[in-house]
This record gives C-alpha cells, sequence and structure tokens, in this order.
C-alpha cells in the first residue's frame, strides 16, 4: 500500500515537472495513471480497515502510515481541500471506534511509530486550517466523538515519542542517529510548542471564545516561547552556523512556524468565529520584506520585534501600503515640515545661543570678573595674554569630543525623540549652573560639560532628516535646521543688547546664562511631547500618512531606523575612504570657526566699535549665513549631483572675506567688517558636506557611526581652533588666524573636487556589474544594507 502511494506521487511530481519544462494546457496533463494507482490504493485500504486486528500493533502502524501517507498526498498533489478533509475525518473517526472499541486501548497504547505518524498528520492539519476553514482541526476532533482536547492529546503525543525515544539509546544505538536525535531535540521542542499555541488559538475560534481580547494573553505566550528559545532565533536562516545538517534544517523548520506566528496580522477575532490571517495575496511589499528578514538575540521577543530589518517593518500587524498617489506624497512631506523644521529650527538654534554666550559675555564683563585675561608688557608695548579665555571656548569642544561616541550610541539604542529632548533639557540646565560660577576653573568645568551635554544633538539631528526626508529633500532640509546657527547669532545678538540695559544687582553676563539656559530647559521638556521617535510613531501623522513617509523613502534604499548594532557596519565605516574625506573636509573648515565664533566679538570690536554696537554688529553675521545655507541648500535639491558644487563655491567668499580682514585698512571700517561677515559662510561648506555624507551613507549602524567620527573631527578642530587668535596679534590684524583660515579653506576647495570625482567613478563601477534594478531595490529598502554592500545604491555628488 505504501508502494502504490508512493509511485503516485511521484508519477505525478514527474509529471509536472514534465509540464513546466514543456508548457501545455492544464486540462491537458496526462495524471489518468496516477489517479488509478491513487483509487486502487484507496480501495485496498477499505478491506485492509474492515480485517483489521486491533491487537496488532504491527497492523496499527500499518494503517496510522497509510493515513499519514494518503495526507500528504493530497497535500502535495491534491486539487481541492475536500480530498483531505475526507483523509482528516477518516483518520479521526477511525481512532475514536478503535479507543471505544477496544477499552483497554488507550492513546499511550498505541505503537511508537503510529504516536509519531498521528502527530505529525495533527501537525500537518493545523497548518491547512486557512484553507479548509470547515475542517479545522478542532472542529474536525470533536465532530469524530473525541473528548479530551486535540492540543492536550498532541502534547501528550510529542511526550511520549520523545520519552520513547530515549529509552531506545542503549549501548548498541548507532552514534550516528544518537547525534541526531539529541541535536534536533531542542528545535522540535520549539516547533511543537509553537504549533501547540496555534491549536489553542484555533481551540478559542472553534468555541467562539472572546477571552483574548485584544489578543495580549496570546502574544504574552508567543513572547514567552521567543525568550525561551532566542538562540534558536538567532541562528534562524543563516547558513554560516558551525552546526550538524539536521540540526540546521530542524532550527529553520521551527523558526518558519514561529514566524507564521509573530506576522499573524492581529491577536483579535473579528467576528465570534472567525481569526483574521493575513492571505499571502494580501501581503504588500513590507510583508515580503518582513519574511525575508532574520532574527536579532536581543532578548526581547515580540510580535514583529524579532527581525533584524528596519523598524518600518514593524508597521506591517497594522498597515498595508496599497499604491501611494503623488498628493499623498505632497501632504505627508507638508506634515512632516510643519512640524520638524521649525523644532528642529528653534532647537539648533538654541544650541547656538547657549554655546556661544561666552562670546557675547566677553563684551559684558565676565573677562576681568572670572579673570580670564591678563595684562603684561611686551617691552614698551602692553599686550593682553586672552589664553585662559581660548581655553574656556575650546574646553567646549573637547567636552564635546568626549560625550560624541556615548550620544552616537545612546541615539543608536533609544528613541530619537526622547533622547533629544533629554539632552536639550539637560544643556540648558548646565546652561543655567552658569550664574553660580565664580572662578575661572569654575568656567571651565561648566564649559566642558556643556559641551558633553550638547554632544549628542547634531548626530541625532542627521539621523532624523535621514529617517524622513529623501536624499533629494535632504540638503534644504539641512540648510533649514543649520541656518539656526546663523538665526541663533543674530537672535541672540538682540538678545543680548536688550540684557545689556538690565540693571540689577547682578552682573549683565549672568542674566544672560540664566536667562537663555532657563528658556532651553523649558523647550526641552516641550520637545518630549512634540517631537516623534520616527515615521512610525508619528503622532501629527494618521496611520495612511505613515506608510507613506515610509513608501516615500524605498528607493532612496537607506531606511529609517534600525536598533540592533551590526559589527560589519562599524567595520565598513571604518574601512571606507568616504568616512576619512568627510572627516577631512569637516576639520579643515570648522578650524574657521574659532574665528568666527570663539573670537567673533574680539576681533570686531578690534576694528573700532563700542561693545553694545559690536553686539548688533554681530547679528549680520548670521544673517549672511543664514541666506548663504537657504540659497545653496535649495539650489541643490533642484540641481541634480550639486552638493560637491554648492560646497566649492561656498569656500570662494570665505577666502575673499579672509583677505578682505587681513589684508584691508581697518581705520574704513566696513571692508573689513564685511570680510568678516563672508568668513561666516564656511558652515555653508560644511552642511553641503554633512548633506554628502548622510546620502551616501547607507546602513543604520554604519550612519551612525560615520556621523560621530565626522562629528569628532569637528569638535577635534573646533578644541584648536581658537588657539589660532592671538591678540597679541592685533595691530597685525591676526595673520595667523587668517594664513590657517586661508589654507584649509582652499585645502576643502580641492579635496571636494577629488571627492565629486571619485563617487561618479564608483557609480560607473556600480552600473558596470549591474544596473538599479527596481523591482530588487523595492525589496531591499528596509534591509539595513550598507550602501556598498547593496547593488542598487547609487551616490549623489
Amino acid at each position: 500500500m505504501r508502494m502504490i502511494l508512493a509511485i503516485s506521487a511521484s508519477e505525478l511530481e514527474m509529471m509536472r515537472c514534465a509540464q513546466q519544462l514543456k508548457p501545455r494546457p492544464t486540462h491537458a496533463l496526462p495524471r489518468h495513471d496516477g489517479v488509478a494507482y491513487y483509487r486502487r490504493a484507496l480501495e485496498e485500504f477499505r478491506v485492509i480497515l474492515r480485517e483489521l486486528d486491533y491487537r496488532s500493533a504491527k497492523c496499527l502502524d500499518e494503517v496510522l502510515a497509510i493515513f499519514f501517507l494518503m495526507v500528504v498526498y493530497e497535500q502535495q498533489f491534491g486539487r481541492h481541500a475536500s480530498g483531505m478533509e475526507a483523509h482528516l475525518r477518516g483518520l479521526y473517526a477511525f481512532l475514536a471506534t478503535m479507543f471505544a472499541t477496544k477499552q483497554d486501548l488507550s492513546l499511550a497504547g498505541l505503537p511508537l511509530l503510529g504516536q509519531q505518524l498521528l502527530l505529525f498528520t495533527m501537525y500537518i492539519n493545523l497548518n491547512l486550517n486557512v484553507p479548509i476553514h470547515q475542517g479545522s482541526l478542532p472542529r474536525l476532533w470533536r465532530e469524530a466523538g473525541h473528548k479530551e482536547s486535540c492540543v492536550s492529546v498532541m502534547d501528550q503525543l510529542f511526550h511520549n515519542t520523545r520519552d520513547a525515544l530515549r529509552n531506545m539509546w542503549m549501548p548498541g544505538y548507532p552514534t550516528e542517529e544518537l547525534v541526531d536525535d539529541i541535536s534536533v531535540s531542542r528545535p522540535l521542542q520549539f516547533y511543537h510548542e509553537c504549533c501547540l499555541l496555534k491549536g489553542k488559538l484555533l481551540v478559542a475560534q472553534h468555541d467562539q471564545s472572546n477571552g483574548a481580547g485584544d489578543g495580549t494573553t496570546w502574544q504574552r505566550e508567543l513572547d514567552q516561547i521567543g525568550k525561551r528559545f532566542q538562540d534558536l532565533l538567532a541562528v534562524g536562516r543563516r547558513s554560516d552556523v558551525p552546526m550538524r545538517k539536521h540540526e540546521l534544517q530542524a532550527i529553520q523548520f521551527a523558526v518558519a512556524e514561529y514566524r507564521s506566528l509573530a506576522t499573524c496580522r492581529a491577536w483579535k477575532f473579528q467576528r465570534a468565529n472567525t481569526m483574521h490571517v493575513e492571505k499571502p495575496s494580501d501581503l504588500n511589499a513590507e510583508h515580503r520584506q518582513l519574511d525575508e528578514s532574520d532574527f536579532p538575540s536581543d532578548g526581547k521577543p515580540g510580535t514583529g520585534s524579532h527581525f533584524k530589518g528596519d523598524v518600518a517593518l514593524q508597521l506591517v500587524d497594522t498597515l498595508v501600503a496599497g499604491d501611494v498617489s503623488p498628493e499623498e506624497q505632497r501632504q505627508t512631506l507638508r506634515r512632516i515640515d510643519c512640524v520638524l523644521m521649525p523644532v528642529m529650527f528653534i532647537t539648533y538654534a538654541l544650541q547656538y545661543m547657549d554655546k556661544s554666550c561666552l562670546t557675547g559675555a566677553a563684551l559684558f564683563g565676565i573677562l576681568t570678573d572670572l579673570d580670564l585675561i591678563k595684562l603684561g608688557y611686551q617691552g614698551d608695548k602692553i599686550v593682553v595674554d586672552s589664553s585662559r579665555y581660548s581655553y574656556c571656548s575650546l574646553i567646549f569642544y573637547w567636552g564635546y569630543l568626549v560625550g560624541l561616541l556615548p550620544g552616537v550610541y545612546l541615539s543608536q539604542k533609544f528613541p530619537l525623540g526622547r533622547y533629544t529632548s533629554v539632552i536639550v533639557f539637560v544643556w540648558g540646565c548646565v546652561t543655567t549652573c552658569t550664574v553660580a560660577v565664580k572662578s575661572y576653573e569654575g568656567l571651565l568645568a561648566q564649559r566642558f560639560f556643556l559641551g558633553v551635554a550638547e554632544a549628542g544633538l547634531a548626530p541625532a539631528f542627521s539621523l532624523i532628516t535621514v529617517m524622513w526626508y529623501r536624499r533629494r529633500e535632504q540638503p534644504l532640509r539641512y540648510a533649514i535646521w543649520y541656518s539656526a546657527s546663523g538665526m541663533g547669532v543674530l537672535i541672540g545678538a538682540l538678545l543680548l543688547y536688550a540684557i545689556g540695559q538690565i540693571k540689577g544687582p547682578l552682573e549683565p553676563w549672568r542674566y544672560q546664562f540664566t536667562i537663555i539656559g532657563c528658556v532651553t530647559a523649558v523647550w526641552g521638556i516641550l520637545l518630549f511631547f512634540i517631537l516623534p521617535d520616527s515615521p512610525v510613531t508619528a503622532r501629527f501623522l494618521p496611520q495612511r500618512l505613515k506608510v507613506v513617509a515610509i513608501e516615500r523613502l524605498r528607493y532612496e534604499q537607506i531606511g529609517i531606523e534600525n536598533k540592533t548594532i551590526k559589527r560589519e557596519q562599524i567595520r565598513e565605516a571604518f574601512t571606507d575612504p568616504k568616512t576619512y574625506f568627510y572627516m577631512v573636509m569637516v576639520f579643515a573648515l570648522s578650524l574657521t570657526n574659532g574665528a568666527s565664533t570663539g573670537f567673533g566679538s574680539i576681533i570686531v570690536q578690534s576694528f573700532g566699535y563700542p561693545p553694545l554696537k559690536t553686539v548688533l554688529l554681530l547679528g549680520g553675521a548670521g544673517a549672511t549665513l543664514f541666506v548663504s545655507l537657504l540659497l545653496c541648500g535649495t539650489g541643490a535639491v533642484y540641481i541634480p549631483h550639486s552638493r560637491s558644487i554648492f560646497g566649492m563655491v561656498s569656500c570662494l567668499p570665505v577666502i575673499s572675506g579672509s583677505v578682505m580682514v587681513w589684508k584691508s585698512d581697518w581705520s574704513t571700517k566696513m571692508t573689513p567688517l564685511w570680510g568678516f561677515y563672508l568668513t561666516s559662510i564656511f558652515a555653508t561648506t560644511v552642511v553641503m558636506v554633512l548633506t554628502l555624507m548622510a546620502a551616501n551613507t547607507a546602513g543604520h549602524t554604519k550612519k551612525a557611526v560615520t556621523s560621530g567620527l565626522v562629528w569628532a573631527s569637528y569638535c577635534a578642530s573646533n578644541g584648536i581652533a581658537p588657539l589660532t587668535v592671538r591678540t597679541q596679534e592685533k595691530d597685525d590684524h591676526y595673520p595667523t588666524a587668517w594664513k590657517i583660515i586661508l589654507s584649509m579653506t582652499s585645502l576643502s576647495f580641492v579635496l571636494l573636487a577629488v571627492f565629486r570625482w571619485y563617487l561618479l567613478h564608483l557609480n560607473k563601477k556600480k552600473d558596470q556589474v549591474k544596473l538599479v534594478n527596481h523591482e530588487e531595490a523595492a525589496r531591499t529598502a528596509f534591509m539595513d544594507m550598507t550602501d556598498r554592500a547593496n547593488e542598487n545604491f547609487r551616490y549623489e555628488a
């Protein structure tokens, strides 16, 4: 009988393979011989059932084996569900009749092979619940007259057969078989527990039980299973794990069953008797992507959270994308801009005001109150030693450098919105504490910790920009929030001018730190409720527009967010030449910051302006930077591959301005003042470099590490930039500072030209290997692949 069924299955499989090799209409497929074998097997099986000796274990084994093979045959080759349902009904009815006839025969009394075959058949029945709506395991089991729950029967069969296998491990048992039995023991336990949970769900459905409510009970049980077998989930579909082949196959089989439960669209009942399970035809690209993802072993399982893919994939449990219309994309972008851009602009402006408060305080007495300058003689000439002030200015950036890598790590591990709001509140409090500073040493400590607190903001904003905007949209958005540094200078100048009019018991600079620090701390509290963590959790977007926000970024091949730190991406960040291009360019450009920001008020006052007017004139530098950022950012959006070009163009005003300040006659105040304003445009080139980094770095861990390294070079540069300005060179127009700025800006111009050629060269090499496949690109969009690993990624120059 087994041979007849095997021949029938083989015959049909061979003919189906032949049909694939030589296509022809389905109705012309010669299935007569296979079906004839199958019908003959059924006729002989009826005879066997009538003459069956229930006392013979061999006969019981044969009957259960035939039932099992018939079920497998229908599963593989059956055209309709009715055949499968008929066999299952027959098997369960046979068991019920057998137990009723033989009072001394129980489930545990069945032969070992029979118990195993019955268990495997019930597993198959479980997995066929969707196509056989009226033939689910609980329904067929109860209709056959069994009083014991099918779930408890499955559990009993599993443990009976496992215990029986252990009894077979005698001294003569083959070693190879023993190793196989032991290695697959735990994966089979994992698979069995998943099947039991599925059985409980079907029993609850059959009983029309709504006890699950929103499904938290079932999800909690699934979570517990995931925790117990998290090591198996970690190797899920990997082929490079050093283990035996049988063990790996068993793990993959068990993980697939767990996956079918984890990707169930909802742990709830839409009706009293219908559990909703997502059908393959209903799945959008996110569902397909989820099916291809691996599992991390972080010990925090949950519905859909085991997958190492992008956090956008977590939307698959509740959202279906469908087609996204251009109008929906425009509406989504408007909503995102209306929330994110004002929030990021205000936050970055406050940061710039907080860290540059020292520049304004230099005009309101902090230099003498805290002994930050000393007078000395150089021959007959009185000179001012401002080294203490320089150290207070640069130590902020050394604190920034210390806090940067922890900040990058925290921004990777915690929700970005919450993380950003906390650091804003903390640095606001640190700024306010300046009012209590009484000495030079105390100010050094305050500036250091302020740098540590502010370190995480710029990398976090870089990640937020990449998370929400397409690559062609990023330059303008970078320019908008970074231009807040210019607006911060302008608003800060007006604010300092107003604070300078305060008459009270405290020094004016103490009011300045107190007011700005309190405003920042309050803003940090508001930010906790305003700034979203990602498009998935944005409360200002309805569910449909959340999907649109993610679909907009599909072909960017950059992804949204991923909380798993991947070592291979860390290695790639350190071995990618582009990383060092970014670092060197940002380092060279940021040396200008020492003159334009750190000593800006002192240099402008050197032109011959009084303190209060100097404060107002500093606002002009901020306005110049603001306009240049918006112009270059807008141009980079509408002109393809123009970021490097706008970066090079922005170097030219800095070079011109440096020459104007250095070589002009300061008796004509406007010439050096306008030259000073032009040097502030260096920040526009920095922004263009940052947008190049954001657009050309994929993989969430790689983005975070690269961003951290670039901002570290920014800190190192700013940490030495104030030392380039020597106050004793005032009469010579600070030649050391302007020589360094001229050389470094010229170097940046050359590096940007070389970098542009390098990016275009990389694109040509990728095109030679493989052109962009848009269908494949849609699948790889949220796989958290790096730009080098993703064949569909192309660089923006």
